[in-house]
Parts: structure tokens; C-alpha cells; sequence
């Protein structure tokens, strides 16, 4: 099941298709492995003018393990591609500000999604997948819609995990 909603290419980052928004959006902390402190919205010193990182191919040993590990579940492209059409934040303060709080908006959603789909491959209960089945569908429509960033995503949370843990449940014997 999982694999089948990874497998849509929603959920797997395709960062030739994003303008680098993970390296500039972000706040970035040395001491979570992201190499140095950077404030958010500021382009990171390994992101070069073509939105790839410079030392991509070396980043656990450049001391970027947080980079290795990060992951935005596609939102980076759905962004770039969907809301701005291949667009960068390059191109003007106003743009980068919407599309920093899209893609913060975005990638909370796309989280919510990939916590969905990790637990439905392991679900057993059928009322239990139905519910979390209805609940990814429900929020890609919202991330597909224009009023993405009005949701109230801590109320989204709570409910995906609380789905979350009833299809993780310990099964009886």
C-alpha cells in the first residue's frame, strides 16, 4: 500500500524539480548536524546559482549529516512546479516570502501524508485503513487546493497520528 502512494512521485523528493527551497527556507542548526547556523530564509553557502548543492556528493563528511537525512516528502517540487510554475525565489523578494511560507505550509502537510502512507503498509484493520485511506486523500486534495496554508495543521496532526497509532496497534493472538 505504501508503496503504491510513494510510488505516485508525491511523496519522493525530486530536487530537480525544486529551486532549493529546503536549503534557503529553513533555519539550520550546527549542532543538528547541518554544518553551520544559518538563519532561516538565507541561502545556504553550498547552494549554488542553479539551486544544487555544491557539496551534495560529500555531505556527511563536509558535516551535514541533518542534510543527508532531510527529507521533504515532495513538497519541495510541489511547490516550485504546482504553485509557481517552475519558478524561483530568485526572482524577487515578494516571491520568496510566499513561496517560503507555502513550502513551510507544504511540507508539514507532506509529513502528515508520509506518516499516512508508512502506516497504512502496515495496516491490518480494516476500518482502521479505511479511515487513514479517506484522511491521506482528504489531505492531498487540501495541498492540491489554494488555501493550503489557511489549514490548521496542528489539528491535522493530532488526528493522523491518533490514526497513525490505531493502525500500529500490537496486534492479539
Amino acid at each position: 500500500m505504501r508503496d503504491d502512494l510513494l510510488a505516485a512521485g508525491k511523496l519522493k523528493p525530486q530536487c530537480s524539480a525544486c529551486c532549493g527551497l529546503c536549503c534557503v527556507e529553513p533555519a539550520f542548526d550546527a549542532a543538528q548536524g547541518f554544518g553551520f547556523d544559518k538563519s532561516a530564509h538565507q541561502p545556504c553557502n553550498h547552494l549554488r546559482m542553479d539551486h544544487r548543492c555544491s557539496i551534495h556528493d560529500r555531505l556527511a563528511e563536509q558535516g551535514f549529516p541533518g542534510c543527508v537525512s532531510y527529507d521533504c516528502y515532495g513538497a519541495g517540487q510541489r511547490v516550485t512546479q504546482k504553485l509557481f510554475d517552475g519558478a524561483s525565489w530568485r526572482e524577487s523578494p515578494e516571491r520568496a516570502e510566499r513561496m517560503f511560507a507555502a513550502f513551510r505550509a507544504m511540507r508539514a502537510l507532506h509529513e502528515l501524508l508520509a506518516m499516512l502512507a508508512y502506516a497504512l503498509n502496515d495496516a491490518s484493520d480494516g476500518e482502521a485503513n479505511a479511515k487513514a485511506r479517506a484522511a491521506f486523500e482528504e489531505i492531498d486534495a487540501i495541498c492540491e487546493g489554494d488555501d493550503f496554508g489557511a489549514v490548521e495543521v496542528a489539528a491535522l496532526q493530532s488526528r493522523v497520528r491518533a490514526l497513525a497509532q490505531a493502525l500500529l496497534r500490537p496486534r492479539r493472538p
